[in-house]
């Protein structure tokens, strides 16, 4: 999961005047936040700006600064050096200490974000059940959610109750034009071209993440060490893993909350404009005049057509908003409860539903399903696509072509190039799109791997 200003949206919402709501009147209800719940309560990050260095999206996956902590007072937050962690439980004391000293009980139902005049700079967030806070570069916060934002004793709290992780351990493998004499060799038992770019990085357990760890200890605090494999030389970045109870539960903060189901008493009258997708989140401009809290909304239905079509809404929220600062003129939902009816109503038909100014397609959770299918059964599936290549020879140094090597989703997004991988196994093959089988990595192969004859009968 990637934290940066724009996906940290967990409670995206439209701001004006909206009654004693848009005045901020409204009397606040206390906060727990160590409630016995199993959901992350607090989320405190510093995410985003740039430009950032190359190992960003692996090194910093929930921000430059982090700390979130879990309705039984689990928490894990980052530690002194790039990629490591400390985790721990505080008491239900500390707990208390650590939201009083925010502020969160005054932040419940409330909404500012503040229109930073630095759109390089980094974000502040605090988010909540009830709240999503924004603060950026040249902000002063009004005293309502000021505590929040002065959040260093909540992170030295967590550095003095935590421990350092000490489970699992990533690894990747970024090339490096300089050659170094001081680069080690590469030592694990697996080929560094697995691990090439930050979307392949791997999780080690066990004995290859106490090797890792070695390694890890004798860079720091730079966090990365030169390491040098088939003549070529590699910086070697680590980071600490969650245990896998918390990273799941840190999975499901999503870019957006959930598409709303349409509530006919609350429906407004003006329509979302100016809408974009990316991926399942729409996010769609509207009126300044909208009430604090507007959110978009789904009434549940398709349109049967070719594309199947689906219409969005806005409406008032559930509960009143009190909104601080500048207006926010966009709102964000998270299109996966249509993706999942849709996958109900039509279960072998790929994703795709027109939403009158962009198409929604899940190419991703299609490909999900389609991977695990045998070449015979991907052909006959009609989300799937089997993925074929010159499968090379390597005793006769001649190449097979149109070998159906794997399945994918048809509508994944693959490139129109050449691509090589190599199977588990050690076969090689080039494929025909970007798109690999399941289990195979990509290379950017020697010219041996483009050029063999094809093998004669």
């Amino acid at each position: 999961m990637m934290w940066n200003r724009v996906v940290l949206g967990l409670a995206l919402a439209s701001c004006g005047d909206d009654g004693a709501a848009g005045r901020g009147e409204l009397k606040q209800a206390a906060f727990a936040l160590c409630d016995g719940s199993d959901a992350v309560r607090l989320s405190l990050v510093s995410a985003g700006g740039g430009p950032v260095p190359d190992d960003y999206a692996f090194s910093y996956p929930y921000g430059w600064q982090f700390l979130h902590v879990d309705g039984r007072c689990n928490f894990v937050a980052n530690g002194e050096l790039k990629g490591t962690l400390v985790t721990g439980t505080f008491t239900a004391e500390q707990g208390k200490t650590l939201s009083d000293g925010l502020g969160l009980e005054g932040t419940r139902d409330v909404i500012y974000r503040y229109q930073s005049g630095c759109p390089d700079a980094a974000g502040k967030f605090v988010i909540t059940p009830d709240a999503y806070l924004e603060s950026g570069c040249g902000d002063h916060p009004p005293a309502q959610v000021a505590a929040a934002f002065a959040w260093d004793p909540a992170f030295a709290l967590a550095k003095s109750v935590g421990r350092p992780a000490a489970g699992a351990v990533s690894i990747v493998a970024l090339p490096y034009d300089v050659v170094l004499n001081c680069a080690i060799l590469w030592t694990f038992a697996w080929p560094i071209e697995e691990i090439t770019n930050t979307a392949s990085a791997k999780t080690l357990t066990g004995a290859d993440a106490i090797k890792a760890r070695e390694l890890w200890s004798m860079v720091r605090p730079e966090g990365h060490v030169a390491m040098t494999s088939g003549g070529k030389t590699y910086q070697v970045f680590f980071r600490d893993e969650p245990d896998a109870a918390f990273a799941a539960k840190l999975s499901k903060l999503s870019d957006a909350r959930p598409i709303a189901a349409c509530d006919d008493a609350r429906l407004l009258s003006a329509r979302p404009i100016d809408a974009n997708l990316y991926e399942r989140v729409v996010t769609a401009k509207v009126a300044a005049d909208a009430p604090c809290g507007t959110e978009l909304c789904w009434a549940g239905g398709f349109d049967e057509s070719n594309p199947v079509q689906a219409h969005l809404a806005l409406q008032k929220p559930a509960a009143a908003r009190t909104c601080l600062g500048g207006p926010r003129l966009a709102v964000s939902a998270d299109l996966q409860p249509m993706i999942d009816a849709f996958r109900a109503g039509y279960p072998r038909t790929p994703v795709v539903i027109d939403l009158g100014f962009g198409t929604l397609y899940d190419g991703a959770g299609d490909d999900a399903v389609c991977r695990t299918l045998s070449v015979d059964s991907c052909a006959a599936d009609a989300r799937c696509i089997p993925l074929a290549g010159s499968l090379n020879d390597a005793a006769r140094k001649c190449t097979v072509p149109n070998v159906q090597l794997g399945c994918g989703a048809k509508l994944r997004g693959c490139g129109d190039a050449l691509t090589g991988g190599q199977a588990p196994d050690g076969r090689r093959a080039v494929f025909t799109s970007t798109c690999i089988p399941e289990g195979w990595t990509s290379f950017y192969g020697e010219a041996g791997d483009y050029s063999l004859p094809v093998c004669q009968p």
